[in-house]
């Protein structure tokens, strides 16, 4: 039988991150060895699909500790380091889900989270 059955590789996605939280404290990839967790890519200015996919987020979260009884680490990193501040972060997510943990680090930091979840950002126009 000629079936198609060809290997293409793994795609790499992921890799070590150090970032801070709203609270000023180190969340790092190597503390969340073990744990699952939503990752989730976003910025506190984004009009439409970043609201939908944070209460996307907080219902998924809810089923899965409700219905399995699985606890998820809700985390969304800012990609905009220029207007999101900690306390905005704050306020932005409290909307959604009290569990989800806000993410900010240097441009270097969030350039290198980005580089290895495969996430593309870029400057918006003002």
């Amino acid at each position: 039988s000629s079936g198609i059955n060809a290997e293409y590789g793994e795609l790499a996605v992921g890799g070590p991150f150090e970032l801070i939280n709203t609270k000023g404290q180190i969340v790092s990839s190597e503390k969340l060895k073990g744990k699952w967790v939503l990752l989730y890519f976003g910025f506190t200015y984004c009009p439409d699909i970043c609201p939908e996919q944070m209460e996307m987020m907080g219902e998924v979260m809810d089923t899965l500790k409700n219905k399995y009884g699985i606890d998820i680490i809700p985390l969304m990193i800012t990609i905009d380091i220029e207007r999101d501040t900690p306390e905005q972060l704050d306020e932005y997510l409290a909307d959604y889900h009290p569990s989800i943990q806000g993410l900010l680090g240097s441009e270097e930091q969030i350039d290198n989270v980005c580089n290895a979840f495969r996430c593309y950002r870029s400057k918006g126009q003002a």
